[in-house]
């Protein structure tokens, strides 16, 4: 699997302010989870952990960490990622209009060489291997992106995947209120060719979010742009896949009553 992934760069935004938690403890991608093991030794960890062991169990070792530049205990807290078994390092920036433009700021060290392989710290997923499964279907279908598909019942905080007749994706429905849509995607890889799409897209979009005829930009947003623009996407459903937005503090609760779910 190593020589898969070698090719490709772990892309982590972590701009946000996390409005909805209202925390005092620090940014939320560190936000600590205690979980017991079986023989109950007690352990603490960074809720981010679940999303650095997807990465570490893929082979995706080099991950670049897009943040705000007052947002250090970051850094301070996860250092070069040798407790994780990965190779962390960071990239600061100043506001941005939405994680597109956070990750955009990775731009110069990743175009034209590198695959990348998006995950979001504040997003819980099982099975680890779902990294794994994205790609090896672009090294399968040569697809520019792949998403990894799971189910949610909560589309309000979700991309929801719409389908064609013929099981291509054709659109992301973003954050609605209510929808019979049933499928999110989580994870994403990408090829140097929709890393450059993405630069000049956010370029052209960038006077739009400046004079506030856009609100925030989300990475689906660049995704609808880019299905219409005839750029190659597949996916993979994971059947058995369990994910957990911690955005809320009722979700940060359910973490924490059922830690050893999602932490070891």
């Amino acid at each position: 699997m190593n020589s898969i992934a070698d090719k490709y760069i772990g892309l982590i935004p972590a701009a946000g302010y996390a409005t909805r938690l209202n925390l005092n403890s620090g940014s939320k991608e560190i936000y600590p989870i205690t979980s017991a093991s079986n023989n109950g030794e007690k352990s603490t960890f960074p809720v981010c952990k679940c999303l650095l062991d997807i990465y570490a169990t893929s082979g995706v070792n080099n991950v670049y960490i897009v943040t705000r530049k007052e947002k250090k205990d970051i850094q301070n807290k996860l250092s070069t990622g040798e407790e994780y078994n990965l190779t962390l390092k960071y990239i600061y920036c100043n506001d941005t209009y939405g994680p597109p433009y956070t990750l955009d700021h990775a731009y110069e060290i990743v175009k034209d060489n590198y695959y990348i392989a998006l995950g979001f710290p504040d997003i819980l997923l099982k099975p680890n291997s779902s990294l794994i499964e994205i790609i090896k279907k672009q090294k399968e279908t040569n697809a520019d992106v792949v998403l990894a598909l799971y189910k949610t019942d909560t589309p309000k905080k979700a991309d929801m995947v719409e389908f064609d007749e013929e099981g291509n994706i054709q659109d992301l429905n973003i954050k609605p209120i209510n929808s019979s849509l049933e499928w999110t995607w989580t994870l994403a890889v990408w090829n140097p060719k929709f890393s450059e799409y993405m630069h000049h897209c956010l370029k052209k979009l960038a006077y739009e979010y400046k004079t506030h005829k856009r609100t925030e930009c989300h990475v689906g947003t660049v995704f609808n742009f880019a299905l219409k623009d005839g750029i190659k996407f597949e996916h993979v459903f994971i059947q058995d896949g369990e994910m957990l937005d911690i955005g809320t503090i009722e979700d940060l609760e359910k973490i924490q009553k059922n830690s050893n779910l999602w932490f070891t």
